[in-house]
């Protein structure tokens, strides 16, 4: 099979959104797919994973829970098929130690008069930038 691993999303204190791609499932067919992860650097099938049941070409996601704060994480795609296993490539991330909220105030005028506030939620590296 032809997969890569892709950029996980929305990556939060315990949990985050793994993708992968499968491009091609080569000359046998696909009998099991999703990601290997784990603490450690280069996981594989014998670590925690996390499958997909759809073994069709395209972009799949899958949403990873049970995760803890302030972790560095490996992920990597895999599928196996009649003739074994590949890996995509190896990617890692930090979960923060927490969602932030944020206020953001909009002015109306140069005066800077207040007219209006919008509330956020940023799940984002905040881990990086200390």
């Amino acid at each position: 099979p032809n997969i890569q691993t892709l950029e996980p999303e929305t990556i939060t204190p315990n949990s985050a959104i793994l993708k992968m791609n499968i491009s091609s499932p080569g000359d046998s067919a696909i009998t099991e797919a999703g990601w290997v992860w784990g603490l450690n650097p280069n996981p594989d099938i014998t670590d925690n994973k996390l499958n997909i049941t759809s073994f069709t070409n395209g972009v799949k996601s899958k949403h990873l829970t049970g995760l803890t704060n302030l972790k560095h994480y490996y992920i990597k795609a895999y599928a196996i098929n009649s003739y074994g296993i590949v890996y995509g490539e190896e990617i890692d991330f930090v979960t923060p130690q927490k969602d932030y909220d944020v206020f953001i105030r909009v002015y109306n005028d140069s005066d800077f008069n207040a007219y209006d506030g919008v509330k956020v939620q940023m799940s984002k590296f905040i881990y990086d930038f200390m």
